[in-house]
């Protein structure tokens, strides 16, 4: 099993960060969401298949409220990622949502 970690740097103003890209087929077994700040912030995640533009389609989380210095722990279903396949984030702060992705090959 690996772990990829990084923060947002990406706003909602701004581009999404590319928080994980699969190198071959995978399964990201948990994710986390720190929010490092002192203030409440907002996160939408995004699953998208290489090759894809990024859309509305491939959102798993919108909007969502990490309160302050609070952790948001995604990890009671397992996703399959084929090779190239990212997961892309933007927050409503940059550089405060720390994420750490377990995952292992398959």
């Amino acid at each position: 099993m690996s772990i990829e970690t990084n923060l947002i740097a990406g706003t909602a103003s701004g581009s999404v960060t590319t928080v994980y890209t699969s190198s071959g087929d995978s399964a990201i077994t948990s994710m986390f969401f720190c929010n490092t700040d002192s203030t409440d912030i907002d996160i939408t995640v995004y699953i998208v298949p290489s090759g894809d533009t990024l859309g509305d389609q491939h959102t798993i989380m919108k909007e969502l409220t990490v309160n302050a210095t609070d952790t948001f722990a995604f990890g009671s279903e397992r996703i399959l990622l084929g090779a190239g396949d990212t997961v892309q984030a933007f927050a409503s702060t940059t550089n405060k949502i720390s994420v750490v992705i377990s995952y292992t090959g398959i």
